[in-house]
């Protein structure tokens, strides 16, 4: 059995929480043996042992969504003395809130530094630049996503000359409000 929930575009840093319900259609009780992650981020609550027959089996699972970027899918499988399996997926999109500082470490040129969202609260017009101050390291790009608002993209240059680097993009608003500024630093 299988069972799957989306939770669509995320971008609040909170935990992801959802209880998944199986129901036992069976005349035996089921006996839950091992329940296994796809990966660390994703960890399932409480269970009990057993389930009567005809009774619900109720997994609340718990996904950390702070090392995630753009899409993403996690399950859990879950095996039963019986030998039957459950498997429990999540899936949807993450982007976080882009910062004020953002630290790349080492990072190798034409590489994809990750999408941010832009908070809502100061950027809800239209945004007239994303501009990289030194744009021979950092390709800034702004993307509208429906549903979501508005994303900023940051990529290593191609061209980028090799060492440490600290740069800024400036993001400015359609009305001239104050631009956010983020400082971008790592290593080529």
């Amino acid at each position: 059995m299988s069972q799957s929930f989306e939770c669509g575009i995320r971008t609040a840093s909170d935990d992801l929480e959802h209880v998944f319900r199986l129901r036992n259609y069976s005349f035996s009780t089921w006996r839950v043996a091992e329940t296994k992650s796809s990966c660390g981020c994703t960890i399932v609550g409480e269970i009990p042992t057993a389930v009567s027959p005809f009774g619900i089996l109720q997994v609340p699972l718990r996904m950390n969504l702070k090392e995630k970027n753009g899409k993403f899918e996690s399950s859990v499988a879950l095996s039963f003395t019986d030998g039957q399996t459950a498997n429990l997926v999540l899936t949807g999109e993450y982007y976080p809130e882009v910062s004020t500082s953002i630290e790349l470490g080492k990072i190798r040129r034409g590489t994809d530094c990750g999408t941010y969202h832009l908070p809502v609260n100061d950027f809800s017009e239209k945004v007239r630049s994303v501009d990289a101050l030194d744009d021979q390291v950092i390709d800034a790009a702004l993307i509208e996503k429906k549903g979501i608002g508005k994303l900023v993209n940051f990529r290593i240059a191609a061209d980028a000359p090799s060492g440490a680097f600290q740069t800024l993009v400036r993001i400015v608003g359609e009305r001239d409000l104050t631009p956010i500024e983020i400082s971008i630093s790592g290593q080529v």
